[in-house]
């Protein structure tokens, strides 16, 4: 039963003894599942990490391919040099002494993504499944002003949607980072107001800058940062920053050159769903879920959006 003691999030994963946690939106939003997967293992459990990769991974040996579009990337996978987060969260995992293998799964549509899953989940024995989002755009039903970018979140919350697994929950990192990319965040608290009312909300958990864990993260990002110069993860990077308790238009790639920050602590919250019933409220999930490509889920959003009126969004009132 919940109670203020113990964190929604935790509550949800107690009793789990193998924990997948993996990045739904691509590129580095594994890293933002990284100080939970460092807590759970500090408690016993078995975590493994997983994410749906923005690398080609075509160009990967055959041999990393535990299943039809499952690749085990470790601190030694050869390839794909400049940019490769999976890699690169391996190496930093090996160098921690941690257990360093981080899964990656094409881009691809829900049909094949979910039996990605399941072989992967099979695989592990794995008792829950976490989809992590740096950003809140995973939240997003799909009349909104702005949704981000949606395609990946989307296709994940989809594919694990189909799956019969224990426990199953969404956990976003990164509160506001997603109005660069038009999402109205008085949208992103009504959905989850919403949530609430529907007994999917499993409330906020707030990382305490001074845990292991958010030393740990934080060294973490300055790892990647340093082995992928030119397309350092800007998500991450707020998140860190916002951890050190720095606030602000906070400079730390080239790449928001021309962009106005808002790096605040809520940057450093997890906001917990359970992951059905986020599910249900979603308008997309019907539309994209017989797609097999990422176009096709791409050409489905834009023929929802072009037929659907889209609510009004709000200032944020205070």
């Amino acid at each position: 039963m919940p109670s203020l003691r113990t964190p929604g999030l935790f509550e949800a994963l107690a009793g789990c003894e193998r924990v997948l946690i993996a990045g739904a939106g691509g590129g580095f939003d594994v890293y933002a599942g990284l100080p939970l997967a460092l807590q759970l293992h500090a408690d016993g459990v078995e975590v493994h990490l997983a994410n749906l990769s923005f690398a080609d991974l075509t160009a990967l040996d055959p041999a990393v391919w535990v299943a039809e579009d499952v690749a085990a990337i470790g601190p030694d996978t050869k390839g794909l040099d400049g940019y490769f987060p999976e890699r690169t969260l391996a190496q930093w995992l090996a160098l921690r002494g941690l257990p360093a293998t981080v899964y990656a799964f094409p881009k691809t549509g829900v049909q094949p993504l979910r039996q990605a899953y399941r072989e992967l989940l099979g695989r592990l024995r794995a008792d829950a499944v976490v989809l992590v989002d740096g950003g809140t755009d995973i939240l997003m039903r799909g009349d909104e002003t702005g949704l981000g970018t949606p395609e990946e979140d989307m296709t994940s919350l989809a594919a694990v949607n189909g799956l019969d697994v224990p426990v199953r929950l969404v956990t976003c990192l990164g509160f506001g980072i997603d109005a660069h990319h038009g999402v109205n965040h008085v949208q992103v608290l009504e959905n989850l107001a919403e949530l609430e009312h529907a007994g999917a909300y499993l409330g906020a958990l707030s990382i305490p800058g001074g845990s292991p864990q958010a030393r740990d993260y934080v060294e973490a990002v300055v790892h990647a940062r340093a082995l992928t110069p030119g397309w350092p993860s800007i998500v991450n990077g707020q998140i860190a920053a916002a951890l050190q308790g720095l606030h602000g238009d906070v400079r730390f790639t080239a790449r928001t050159a021309g962009s106005r920050l808002f790096v605040n602590p809520l940057m450093a919250v997890y906001f917990t769903v359970d992951l059905a019933g986020l599910a249900a409220r979603n308008l997309l999930l019907p539309r994209i879920e017989d797609t097999h490509l990422m176009r096709q889920v791409s050409r489905a959003i834009e023929e929802f959006r072009a037929q659907t009126d889209t609510r009004i969004p709000r200032m944020f009132p205070h």
